[in-house]
């Protein structure tokens, strides 16, 4: 009975001395840890290279494929398996793999620009922004822009609206003109449906102007210097600035030519009448709500400046 009794207490030293928790090494080279230093160290990698330093980032990239694949072949699960080397091998080949791509994608992110190109594109583009901007008026900008002829278009499209019955604005479209909607104004009649929008005409309301040609190829012209690589910063806010301000001046015209058509269709029909009272009120209305574009030309031509001089 005492033998048993002294047989069960060394079976309970060796379950306890076999139960013994990790040393603090082995808890650190624990796959919860290792794994969370292998997303630190990619981690770094991608900063470094969304930072435009490609050579640190593929050290990092490189130093997670190396701690992953080490960790991995010191495994003891791999090294009881009856095929451990063919496990390793496809563990380092597809290691291998994602490492060499984000090195890839790294440098293919990261090409080096030309900056004598470069800077021969911006002085060029700088030259064509300040013949658009710096050589021209308040009216001239306006008539560069189409604001004139947008005006007297789209006082002729209501007055064309008031007199015929079957009034169709789609006529107005021909020759690479397009339309441009207040969808505040147009309320309701804008519906979705499958493939786009529809509008359905109020003849009771103006929501909606013909934009001419003047401004539409104004707007690609600014479009292209917006998404301009090689402008600075300071200068494609300012463009976007004035982007701004031509957008607000052509809605701007839909709520006055609403405004007035709902007061008294008589703006319209004697708006060329140098006799009548209401000869030329939709056009001095227009005007002086009218946001003035030579201001927002100048800050562009000042940031123009302003960003050769930080060079």
């Amino acid at each position: 009975m005492g033998k048993t009794k002294q047989l069960h207490r060394k079976e309970a030293r060796v379950s306890v001395e076999k139960s013994s928790p990790p040393t603090i090494l082995q808890g650190m080279w624990s796959w919860p840890v290792v794994g969370s230093v292998v997303l630190f160290v990619l981690g770094l990698g991608v900063s470094f290279m969304i930072a435009k330093l490609p050579l640190i980032a593929d050290l990092f990239f490189l130093g997670s494929g190396v701690l992953f694949s080490y960790k991995f072949f010191t495994w003891e699960l791999p090294k009881n398996h009856k095929k451990k080397w063919l496990i390793r091998i496809e563990t380092f080949v597809i290691c291998l793999f994602l490492v060499g791509g984000s090195i890839y994608g790294n440098h293919y992110l990261n090409v080096p620009i030309n900056t004598t190109a470069s800077k021969e594109i911006q002085f060029e583009q700088f030259k064509e922004l300040h013949n658009l901007f710096g050589n021209f008026n308040e009216t001239g900008l306006r008539d560069i822009f189409g604001f004139s002829a947008m005006l007297a278009l789209n006082i002729s499209v209501v007055m064309d609206k008031i007199k015929n019955k079957n009034f169709d604005i789609n006529k107005y479209t021909t020759n690479g003109r397009q339309l441009l909607i207040n969808t505040k104004i147009a309320g309701y009649h804008i519906r979705r449906q499958a493939g786009g929008v529809v509008y359905h005409v109020d003849p009771s309301q103006v929501s909606v102007i013909v934009l001419p040609m003047q401004y539409i190829q104004g707007q690609k012209l600014i479009l292209h210097y917006k998404n301009s690589p090689t402008l600075p910063t300071i200068v494609v806010d300012a463009i976007k600035e004035f982007e701004s301000t031509i957008n607000n001046n052509a809605t701007l015209l839909i709520e006055v030519l609403n405004e007035t058509f709902q007061k008294n269709f008589n703006y319209y029909l004697h708006h060329d009448d140098i006799n009548s009272p209401y000869w030329g009120i939709i056009t001095s209305i227009y005007w002086r709500k009218f946001a003035e574009l030579r201001p927002k030309a100048e800050k562009i031509i000042k940031a123009i400046s302003q960003s050769q001089g930080m060079k």
